[in-house]
């Protein structure tokens, strides 16, 4: 459908995966190795349809890719714009807006997460909780994957 995301069925089970992983506890580095060690194409290669490019693109996994992913609002349905902007017309450097100056759209594609989940690993990877709850929320996680079938491959 022309204007409307469409998931790549490349890349989508490979969002799912990290999701699940985290979701069962697995850590940023532990992710990253599986990844890697599984020989799992990163996005920048899927991205990269000539081989002879000279594109910049980075064949390996690494932590801050996968915690760019897990903080991707993209992957609940939602079209987010307006994230960075060039420092000048001249130049290729580009800088990051405030997140008050994004144009978040709800709902506009098929989510590969669920908001709720996202929700929390935002909260995660800010270290906003402490390992005490830490365990539990992992816990109630795993359940919630079983009983809603979000993610699980």
């Amino acid at each position: 459908e022309k204007g409307h995301l469409i998931p790549d069925p490349e890349y989508a089970p490979v969002v799912k995966k990290i999701f699940e992983m985290a979701a069962n506890g697995v850590g940023l580095s532990d992710i990253t190795s599986y990844l890697n060690d599984n020989k799992i194409k990163t996005p920048s290669s899927l991205k990269r349809k000539n081989p002879n490019s000279k594109a910049k693109y980075n064949s390996m996994w690494t932590i801050s890719s996968v915690k760019k992913i897990l903080k991707n609002q993209m992957y609940v349905g939602d079209m987010v714009q307006s994230v960075q902007t060039k420092v000048s017309y001249k130049s290729k450097k580009k800088k990051a807006l405030p997140k008050s100056n994004w144009d978040i759209v709800k709902n506009t594609h098929e989510a590969l997460v669920d908001r709720f989940i996202l929700k929390v690993f935002k909260i995660m990877l800010k270290g906003l909780i402490n390992l005490i709850l830490l365990k539990e929320i992992k816990d109630y996680l795993k359940i919630y994957y079983i009983v809603k079938n979000v993610v699980i491959l």
